[in-house]
């Protein structure tokens, strides 16, 4: 059960990376070629995107060291 769990986290763990990093692409996409207006790309709108992808991006790494803790715990 514990092997289950933890290929379903794994799993979770990976589509978070997958999402925040298309996400990210597609934030530079924006940015590069002009495609969010200029008042948009300077507003607070894409700083707090950006600072979203960045605390996606912790919060996955601070469950991925997370993992192996919870497999080493036992019920006896």
């Amino acid at each position: 059960m514990n092997q289950l769990r933890y290929s379903f986290l794994l799993s979770m763990i990976r589509d978070l990376e997958d999402h925040t990093e298309i996400a990210n692409t597609l934030l530079s996409e924006l940015s590069k070629n002009g495609s969010v207006h200029q008042s948009l790309a300077s507003s607070n709108a894409m700083t707090q995107l950006d600072a979203r992808l960045a605390a996606c991006n912790r919060i996955t790494r601070q469950i991925a060291i997370q993992v192996p803790e919870l497999l080493e715990v036992t019920y006896d």
